[in-house]
């Protein structure tokens, strides 16, 4: 799952273990450059979670087991972290992260028998989701689903659904961004909008409009006030249908 490329630099073994982390970060911060070689590893861990995706390896200490034969102690589960992270480029900061948490459902035995087999490890067990903090606009069960018909167990198929599912997240903010710009410069007030950014109302002056979107198309508009003339309130909820990136001309248009 980690690129030898850059593998020695994030340093698997301090995300795994928050102890060890902290004792890492205390010593880097006692390290002194020499000359241009770069020693912090956290900020190249930083940098690849710009990307917005960024996977991390961690362990459930009841998935910890004393092996009998060998006395040492064995992870009976595979884990997978994810981590989603957006940048709020009003803010010129990243929102709050998102993580799913996934298992592998095998375990050591299942492992071993793999291994003496000489077959692909990922291919022993599908990946599940162990927690998340994703909205519940998402059912991310339903996303994991859909890969069981295929490869569910291959990293390939995990980076497809967490592309997905950042997709959908990123849709949400960039919706809530453009709207929330709109009320600051003016154009509109009073904007209420739920939790997914599909269903959203505010006022125009003393209009107050009421639309639907899916995904970044404004789909129907109704207004509810504010607008008696009966011809001209019904060309406006046509006009204001359509790409949401184009809601704020058309409302400058209105006001």
């Amino acid at each position: 799952m980690f690129d030898e490329s850059i593998i020695d630099e994030v340093d698997v073994d301090i995300l795994s273990s928050p102890s060890k982390r902290r004792a890492e970060l205390k010593k880097m911060g006692q390290i002194k450059p020499v000359g241009n070689k770069f020693v912090n590893k956290v900020l190249v861990e930083n940098m690849f979670r710009l990307f917005g995706i960024t996977f991390f390896p961690l362990i459930d200490p009841t998935d910890l087991k004393l092996n009998d034969t060998t006395q040492k102690i064995e992870v009976t589960r595979q884990m997978l972290g994810i981590r989603f992270e957006m940048f709020n480029e009003e803010d010129s900061c990243f929102n709050n992260p998102f993580y799913v948490l996934l298992k592998k459902s095998n375990s050591t035995k299942d492992k071993t028998n793999v291994n003496n087999n000489k077959s692909d490890s990922n291919d022993n067990g599908k990946w599940v989701i162990f927690k998340h903090t994703i909205p519940i606009y998402i059912d991310i069960e339903e996303k994991m689903r859909d890969l069981e018909t295929q490869d569910a167990s291959s990293y390939d198929e995990i980076f497809i659904f967490a592309k997905e599912v950042y997709t959908i997240l990123l849709e949400n903010m960039e919706r809530r961004k453009l709207l929330t710009k709109m009320e600051a410069e003016g154009l509109i007030k009073n904007l209420k909008n739920d939790f997914e950014s599909t269903s959203i109302s505010f006022a125009v002056n003393k209009i107050k409009i009421q639309i639907y979107l899916e995904k970044n198309i404004i789909l129907s508009c109704s207004i509810s006030s504010g607008m008696p003339d009966e011809v001209l309130k019904a060309k406006w909820e046509t006009i204001l249908n359509g790409p949401l990136d184009e809601l704020e001309f058309k409302i400058k248009q209105l006001k």
